[in-house]
């Protein structure tokens, strides 16, 4: 027993200079435990230290803000590439437009046929067998609206002999009207054939070029091509002005045969 209370007492006395000893220094230390190794805890398991999480490292291409933060996902940074933008053509400058087909070009109608001539379906093709029976140019009126073939048959005539003749009367509004003549219908002459009060110079007859006449007050005006010759042309006129005339005379249309 008395053993026991010695070893207590020298414990007790260890305890009080470890005690004086820490107030001298100020604070106790624990010895320095390398990082990562183990420290006692209370419970006396071993405690492990910590090591302080590594930094994130960026990617490449994002900004680091200073205080650390990363931008919100879908903000661009400046290495980003953006998409080019979409180009458009100028305000109000309509895309260009698809060319169209072009267009089919209808048949020529044959040159010099009887589709201009004025009349009817059966004068134009009366015409058109008669310029293909005699040997001599064929000529017909292209006429205004209001113009028309004289109903009276005695003022239309035609004949083949002696080369062959033909006598075409035209109506218009106001009492206007025209006589063609052509062929062989007058060979006594140009005095005989060409009846005239005063000369007064060329003028067309369709593509060719005739002789400008009057016929004496209010009678008209006549223009002569080849007078008194076979075959030779005659245009008379009554009931209008010398420039409706002349306008009339040069708008003739000779009729030409299609080629077979």
């Amino acid at each position: 027993m008395s053993d026991i209370k010695g070893a207590a007492a020298v414990v007790v006395s260890l305890f009080t200079v470890m005690v004086f000893a820490g107030a001298c220094t100020g604070s106790s230390s624990l010895p320095s435990t390398p990082a990562g190794s183990s420290v006692p805890g209370q419970s006396g398991a071993p405690v492990t230290s910590e090591s302080p999480p590594a930094e994130e490292t960026p990617e490449p291409g994002e900004s680091v803000d200073p205080d650390g933060s990363v931008p919100p996902d879908g903000s661009p940074t400046p290495e980003e590439s953006l998409p080019p933008e979409e180009s458009f053509p100028p305000e109000g400058t309509p895309p260009p437009e698809e060319t169209p087909p072009a267009e089919e070009t209808p048949e020529p109608t044959p040159a010099g046929g009887t589709a201009a001539c004025t009349g009817t379906a059966a004068n134009r093709t009366f015409f058109q067998e008669i310029a293909g029976t005699v040997d001599w140019d064929v000529y017909c009126a292209v006429l205004p609206a209001r113009w028309h073939i004289d109903s009276d048959p005695s003022k239309n005539t035609f004949s083949l002999a002696g080369g062959g003749r033909m006598q075409i009367a035209y109506v218009g509004p106001g009492g206007a009207r025209l006589t063609l003549q052509q062929g062989s219908f007058c060979t006594a002459g140009v005095s005989a054939c060409s009846p005239r009060d005063q000369t007064i110079g060329d003028a067309s007859f369709g593509d060719r070029t005739g002789t400008l006449v009057t016929l004496g007050p209010d009678k008209g005006f006549a223009l002569y091509v080849d007078s008194g010759q076979a075959p030779s042309w005659a245009l008379t006129g009554t009931g209008m002005d010398q420039a409706t005339f002349v306008a009339l005379a040069a708008a003739l249309h000779r009729i030409e045969l299609a080629e077979p």
